[in-house]
């Protein structure tokens, strides 16, 4: 509009005020704004009665803050360019004194996690009809998980493949650990019985092998997932379930991972809850199919189950840096066979930063950053390093040339 045009402003305080109620200002940036104008539908405001409210878009969360000011903002039912060149008169809308603004935030997923354990696969597969029914209360589509979930689909697709979902027709649900690991050691008793190389096991005759007794789409999913070796395959399974593959490659580190979870009593396996890391190493190796042992050779390591279990210095060697990635290059190999192993899972862990380091220096009271890692990356926010965030709760000192 030229600045030389006149307009008259119609200001009724009684309306005016009225109408404010009826109005939220949202500042954005531009990609938000164009995605916003562009693809409506795939921007939401997410949350429960009792949760904070974010901001989803296709790709990314978003924090929501109430920013105050002390100049009125005046809105108007028509755009400023969209007046006349002539003397214009315009009644104003709304006066507020108030907008949102958004910041890029971490997704909040821990509530997936939740939902997806209610009712686990394979622990209703000899439930009644009419518990089946009352069953589906507990189990979720993606659409109705989108809705509940303060995170974008994006976001949420790459947190069901971490936790290792199925689709189960319409549903998305976790295996229970006891058909998991009832499949898997069948999986790996077949390798081992017909001499199936575990990097090329056919998948067809794997699963016709165990149809007897093992649900067959928990079979498949056992060898893409669970088992399966992360690759274009497995990417391809997430995408399209019904992705068929002649083999399957599986991976030496889950099927070590998996052992490793029934040595330490997780699950159904008869284990024990902590271990010296010399006496832990021999039945690990003892528990691994030959080709498995043989793939890793003297580089077994507790190393490799990061965000699974711990490993606690014993009194003797306390000062000790905890990582050898945070010992200076001058300082000796340590001997970690005496050393306790416990375990300690990341989904056990409380959702909130704060109480999840105190649970963290509970279970042991120095760590390296390294350590800090599979615990804590996913609280790392937009913009913010893993070190940063752990400066922000912890103190950092230098031990043995180590900084822990």
């Amino acid at each position: 509009i030229m600045a030389s045009t006149p307009i008259e402003l119609v200001f009724n305080t009684q309306h005016v005020f009225s109408k404010a109620s009826q109005f939220k200002l949202l500042e954005v940036p531009d990609d938000v704004l164009q995605e916003i104008t562009q693809n409506i539908d795939t921007v939401s405001v997410r949350g429960r009665p009792n949760d904070e409210a974010v901001l989803c878009t296709a790709t990314h969360t978003y924090s929501l803050k109430l920013a105050e000011t002390s100049n009125s903002m005046l809105l108007l039912p028509i755009s400023i360019d969209s007046l006349s060149t002539t003397s214009s008169t315009v009644e104003i809308v709304a006066s507020l004194t108030s907008h949102y603004e958004i910041t890029e935030t971490a997704p909040r997923i821990r509530s997936l996690f939740d939902m997806l354990s209610e009712l686990p696969y394979g622990d209703d597969a000899s439930s009644s009809s009419e518990d089946k029914a009352q069953a589906r209360k507990q189990v979720y589509t993606f659409a109705t998980i989108a809705s509940i979930v303060q995170a974008s689909e994006e976001e949420i697709r790459k947190a069901l493949s971490r936790f290792q979902a199925l689709k189960v027709g319409a549903y998305w649900r976790v295996i229970s650990t006891h058909a998991q690991q009832q499949t898997c050691d069948l999986i790996l008793a077949t390798l081992v019985e017909r001499d199936w190389d575990f990097r090329c096991v056919p998948t067809k005759a794997c699963v016709d092998e165990l149809s007897t007794n093992c649900d067959p789409l928990i079979v498949r999913h056992c060898l893409n997932v669970i088992l399966g070796k992360d690759d274009e395959d497995s990417t391809a399974y997430y995408d399209d379930p019904d992705f068929q593959q002649s083999v399957s490659e599986l991976s030496p580190e889950k099927i070590a991972t998996l052992r490793a979870l029934q040595l330490l009593g997780l699950g159904e396996g008869k284990g024990r809850d902590h271990w010296r890391v010399g006496e832990f190493t021999q039945a690990w190796r003892d528990s691994l199919p030959d080709a498995v042992d043989a793939h890793f050779g003297p580089n077994l390591s507790p190393d490799i189950l990061k965000g699974v279990a711990i490993t606690i210095p014993n009194s003797s060697t306390s000062t000790a840096p905890l990582s050898s990635s945070s010992s200076s290059s001058t300082s000796a190999p340590q001997d970690k066979s005496a050393w306790t192993l416990r375990p300690l899972s990341v989904a056990n862990l409380p959702p909130h930063p704060k109480d999840r380091f105190q649970a963290l220096f509970m279970e042991k009271p120095r760590w390296s950053l390294a350590e800090f890692e599979p615990y804590l990356q996913e609280m790392v926010e937009p913009g913010m390093s893993l070190e940063q965030l752990v400066l922000k709760y912890c103190r950092g000192i230098t031990v043995a040339g180590g900084r822990v």
